[in-house]
């Protein structure tokens, strides 16, 4: 370098100089703003991208949950059928239960009657056998007691 553009040099740099110093600023701060921007943008992307993830994980849920749910319904039906089912049988359970009750009650009176009239027979032939003083009696008195033993039972069963 000769020495005209040496103190051309020196010069400018005592003097500091103004358009190449304004250049240079206007160049950093464009460059800082475009990089603000990106970051900016860059920033936004990942956050859309993070949105998009989300959604889409909602989306797998909402398909999740609706089948879960199709699942849970058809079961209900199934359950309901399943109720009308058992409740028929249990109805007609109930209605076998009623008619033995009924039947059962009836036994009973049987029984009962029976019952009441073993012990009236059973007294009054003690009572008659301790009267009788002929024991060929007895039989008669024995034969008597058997016929109305079997009109009792023909009773019974009429």
């Amino acid at each position: 370098m000769d020495q005209a553009e040496q103190t051309h040099l020196g010069v400018k740099k005592e003097r500091g100089d103004t358009r190449a110093d304004a250049s240079c600023c206007r160049v950093k701060a464009r460059a800082f703003e475009d990089a603000r921007t990106i970051k900016w943008l860059t920033a936004r992307v990942e956050e859309l991208e993070a949105y998009q993830n989300r959604g889409n994980l909602l989306e797998r849920s909402e398909r999740r949950l609706k089948k879960q749910l199709r699942d849970v319904r058809e079961e209900l039906r199934d359950k309901k059928s399943e109720l009308g089912g058992v409740t028929s049988e249990f109805l007609d359970a109930q209605s076998k239960v009623e008619e033995q009750t009924y039947h059962m009650d009836g036994l009973r009176k049987q029984v009962d009657r029976y019952r009441g009239w073993w012990l009236n027979e059973y007294l009054f032939v003690k009572i008659l056998l301790d009267l009788v003083p002929c024991p060929k009696d007895v039989e008669e008195i024995a034969s008597c007691s058997h016929d109305r033993y079997r009109t009792y039972c023909d009773e019974r069963t009429n």
